[in-house]
């Protein structure tokens, strides 16, 4: 997305380009409680399209800080010298005992990104009520940084290999990484309505919800406590979530969960890569 783009987002939830994150999160509830159809229910269409502006301007702002704003440790490691060095220690060291390095690099920085998840729901911070709490919110913005920088050290990796397996996994984990995050900042604001599209929508929306927990829970938490994974069970619950939140977009684009199940599905995809590719060397 483009800085023109971006700056209309800002602008359309009435925030400044450096107002924090939180800052963010308010003005978007802020205008959501005003602007939401249960709240203009003479006016629903124009309030559907309202929200849908606002839903849209807050994911594209949270996803642009994500992947474009960088951590400022993570600058040595992107400018060109320090691109170059790499480029050369390829050259000069043997490409096996180079590849070795790069893998125990993404194997660390991929422990210490599914700590994070565990820890994610250690706390239940798919909760937004918990998350409001004030250790939590400080929790999430921890586990939330760390997947940030770990996005970018992946995306590093990327850069200093031509093997297709490494970018693959490379890809396909940072790629999760991401839509999870981005999945994680979707903020339901209401659970009642009172015009039909919107009951309806949010039928199919709450039961790919609960399809997508279970499912991504399995993999990130339940398993590591129990010592054992189900590994069909996690693959079919993200199918079945698959399914609801399609059903959004299909039956219901113009609800105002439309956006919403749409960054939910493009998260359950590339779960299902991670699932593909992970758990089945």
């Amino acid at each position: 997305m483009s800085d023109i783009n971006i700056r209309e987002c800002y602008k359309t939830l009435n925030v400044s380009p450096d107002a924090s994150d939180e800052e963010i999160s308010r003005a978007f509830k802020k205008l959501a409680m005003k602007y939401h159809p249960d709240k203009n229910r003479d006016r629903i269409e124009w309030a559907n399209k309202i929200m849908s502006g606002i839903n849209s301007a807050y994911s594209s702002i949270m996803s642009y800080r994500f992947t474009s704003k960088e951590p400022e440790f993570m600058k040595k490691y992107t400018d060109r010298d320090e691109y170059s060095k790499h480029r050369k220690q390829q050259e000069e060291f043997a490409s096996e005992l180079y590849r070795e390095s790069l893998i125990q690099q993404f194997v660390s920085y991929r422990e210490e990104t599914k700590d994070n998840l565990y820890r994610y729901f250690q706390f239940n911070l798919n909760n937004l009520a918990r998350r409001e709490d004030v250790m939590n919110k400080s929790v999430f913005r921890e586990i939330a940084n760390s997947l940030k920088v770990n996005y970018h050290k992946i995306s590093v990796l990327m850069q200093k290999t031509d093997d297709t397996e490494l970018v693959e996994h490379f890809s396909v984990f940072s790629s999760m990484i991401f839509n999870f995050y981005k999945a994680s900042e979707c903020l339901n604001i209401l659970d009642s309505y009172s015009n039909v599209v919107d009951v309806e929508a949010y039928k199919y929306y709450i039961a790919g919800e609960d399809m997508l927990h279970q499912s991504h829970k399995e993999i990130f938490y339940s398993r590591h406590n129990r010592g054992r994974f189900y590994q069909t069970d996690a693959h079919e619950n993200a199918l079945k979530s698959e399914h609801y939140f399609s059903q959004v977009l299909e039956k219901f684009p113009d609800s105002s969960w439309a956006i919403e199940a749409d960054i939910k599905l493009n998260y359950v995809y590339s779960l299902l890569r991670y699932l593909k590719l992970f758990f089945s060397e």
